[in-house]
């Protein structure tokens, strides 16, 4: 064979037939490329089956070819395996298809074929390889833009500062917890997906020369343009005694309020739950574990909820002759209910950046805090600052004045030994906060401690007064500022437990008693009034279920329970609104002690509040059916009502009385038989409690 036809059998890229040429092409148009040419083994064999009239030359040169192409085979297989490598499974199939296909084969110089020895693979031709590089190029700039957009929305994890909060297992600080208010610029925290906005000042600290006088509010500043106000954590508790023990803590500096939202959506707005603590005008704080809003509630209403600090003690309702000389408006005291009205008036002005409808503010609190908002019903400083009120075993007598209390607080001014001061004033301004609280009559009559609030009546026995009627923030008696049609008139819910006194009673043996050991402290309180009472009473009361039960229950229904009806039908006959009227008769699933030696068993003081809140860490490892139960009753009417000012499944009082255990059910009147000798004299209004 010439050397022109030995070059033609050389492994060389040729052009291919018609038939495969169409089916290439066809392959090309349609992007999926199923068709990989690859280059096959040329065999003698091969050759002689295509042209058996030239097998004998070919056969010899086939043998020298062989030889001397198979470092081009190598290269070949090579070239296939890394296609292989890089193709994906698909063209590995495609791969296995072509194999099965005929051989390409291409025309020798004497009109002869041979074989198509080498293709180029279909991902190394220059414009897929071009287009390949096209495509990678803008996937990658599409995940850089996506993660840009990612990292704008949420910012990197690393840089958070994990911190503990007492709400929340876990917290973290977000620069979208950002609120502008009228003070300026607030940081805050995300707590289990609720914003958290911690020790927000509402007015100045009312230290130095702005003790006992009414909070200032016009400068406060919280945050710069450029220097946001750090609102991540509680601020100081006022300055008091620790409920149960001798333990004192707190600040003068002490107006800040918190606020819990879990959107910041304006075209929404939210309704918003104001709390006000309870604690006997005494002590208390807007940020105590379970007393308080958490982000749980937060989420389960889908309202704005705030609290807030205010004077407490002597700092909040010191009433003397020298501070009303002082005054501009010739009165002293009340000035925790001052505090209130700023902290009121700053929801006003702002809740709005925080998602909140300030023509849906809704005032609840327990004890202390339902009796602030009983006083806020009256005072015309309060009007308009609030759309509905929810109080809580809150106090009815309210007949205390300003005269009164300047007098009994005498005994107070003793003890500081400022009124052998040459300057009483500049004396009692220069007391150190500790020196102010030593001097308060805890004990002498009459006592602030009100260690008889929780025991049966006994005649004579009184609590000393600590909100007082002023004539200004308070003009008059709560019950005549309704009837001159000078109150708020807004819907109301007003609630008790069955046993309010169970969470401390005096006789804190009570558990052990025995039915004549009730017998006898009964016999012995009663006959204090009328030696004809104590049959009446126990035949009321008589020897059922235990002593326990029924002991609470007569110190309950003498002290609150009753007179609470009063307040109720005072409301209604007053406002136009609707008044609701509950007695919670549910009682928790074991035994709670809350801050003494004693455990609650029955409807307790704070139960309803306690399990509005559905915070019973403090006082129990899980809890029960019972709590659970309570708190899905309680939130649902409550969010009705604060969203619309009524409460479809509760009656009104009109109506009864809703007693709430495990259901609602509807009394006509609840204890109507025994209320009736308790709001009779001598027990009523005198012996109601104060808190």
């Amino acid at each position: 064979m010439s050397e022109t036809k030995a070059a033609d059998v050389e492994l060389k890229i040729v052009e291919p037939g018609d038939e495969v040429q169409k089916e290439t092409e066809k392959a090309s148009d349609d992007i999926k490329a199923e068709d990989i040419k690859v280059e096959d083994d040329v065999k003698a064999q091969d050759e002689t089956a295509i042209d058996p009239a030239a097998a004998g030359d070919a056969k010899d040169t086939n043998k020298d070819e062989t030889e001397g192409n198979k470092t081009d085979d190598e290269e070949t297989e090579k070239l296939l395996k890394d296609d292989e490598e890089v193709a994906a499974p698909a063209a590995t199939a495609s791969v296995a298809k072509v194999n099965e296909s005929p051989k390409d084969v291409s025309t020798t110089e004497n009109g002869g074929t041979k074989p198509d020895s080498k293709q180029v693979p279909f991902l190394k031709r220059p414009f897929v390889r071009w287009a390949l590089i096209a495509l990678f190029t803008i996937l990658i700039l599409v995940v850089i833009i996506v993660i840009i957009i990612v990292a704008a929305v949420h910012p990197d994890p690393s840089k958070k500062t994990p911190s503990k909060s007492p709400n929340s297992t876990f917290s973290y600080d977000d620069p979208r917890a950002i609120a502008q208010v009228s003070c300026g610029s607030l940081q805050g925290v995300i707590e289990d997906q609720v914003f958290v906005f911690k020790g927000i000042p509402y007015a100045e600290p009312p230290t130095g020369n702005n003790r006992w006088r009414r909070p200032k509010t016009e400068s406060i500043k919280c945050g710069t343009e450029n220097n946001t106000y750090n609102a991540k954590q509680f601020k100081s508790k006022c300055f008091q005694y620790e409920f149960g023990s001798e333990k004192i803590f707190g600040a003068e500096d002490c107006l800040y309020l918190n606020v819990w939202t879990p959107s910041f959506n304006k075209t929404r707005k939210r309704p918003v739950m104001v709390w006000i603590h309870g604690g006997y005008l005494q002590y208390g704080s807007g940020n105590t574990k379970g007393d308080m809003p958490t982000p749980e509630v937060t989420k389960s209403m889908d309202v704005v909820f705030v609290s807030f600090n205010y004077r407490v003690n002597a700092f909040g309702f010191m009433a003397l002759e020298e501070l009303s000389q002082n005054s501009t408006s010739k009165s002293s005291g009340n000035y925790g209910f001052m505090d209130q009205i700023a902290a009121l008036t700053w929801v006003q002005d702002n809740i709005e950046q925080f998602g909140g409808d300030p023509s849906q503010v809704t005032v609840f609190g327990v004890s202390s805090g339902g009796t602030s908002i009983y006083a806020l019903l009256a005072s015309p400083e309060a009007k308009g600052l609030f759309s509905r009120a929810w109080l809580m075993s809150s106090s009815v007598k309210y007949e205390a004045t300003l005269a009164d209390a300047q007098e009994d607080n005498k005994v107070f001014l003793a003890n500081t030994k400022c009124d052998q001061a040459a300057n009483r004033l500049e004396c009692l301004y220069n007391l150190t906060p500790r020196e102010i609280v030593d001097a308060i009559p805890w004990d002498v009559y009459p006592a602030w401690r009100m260690a008889d609030l929780t025991d049966i009546p006994k005649n004579g026995q009184f609590s000393g007064p600590v909100a007082i009627i002023d004539g200004e923030v308070i003009p008059s008696a709560p019950f005549d500022v309704w009837a001159q049609g000078a109150g708020n008139d807004v819907p109301l819910v007003i609630g008790n437990t069955a046993q309010e006194i169970d969470f401390a009673p005096t006789e804190m043996d009570l558990p052990t008693w025995t039915w004549e050991k009730y017998d006898q402290v009964v016999r012995d309180a009663m006959d204090s009034f009328d030696n004809t009472l104590a049959d009446q009473v126990l035949q009321d009361y008589p020897h059922n279920v235990t002593p326990q039960f029924q002991f609470t229950s007569l110190v309950s229904d003498a002290r609150v329970i009753c007179a609470t009806d009063v307040l109720t039908q005072k409301a209604a006959d007053a406002f136009t609104s609707p008044v609701y009227r509950y007695v919670l008769t549910a009682v928790p699933s074991k035994p709670i002690t809350l801050k003494f030696k004693y455990a609650a068993e029955y409807a307790f003081h704070g139960f309803d509040s306690m399990s509005f809140f559905g915070d019973f860490s403090k006082y129990m490892d899980t809890t029960g059916e019972n709590e659970n139960k309570l708190t899905e009753i309680l939130r649902s009417g409550i969010k009705e009502f604060v969203t619309t000012g009524k409460i479809t499944n509760w009656p009104d009082w009109e109506t009864g009385t809703a007693i709430i255990s495990n259901k609602v059910e509807t009394r006509p009147r609840y204890k109507e038989n025994e209320c009736r000798r308790w709001e009779a004299a001598p027990f009523f209004p005198s012996y109601a409690w104060i808190n």
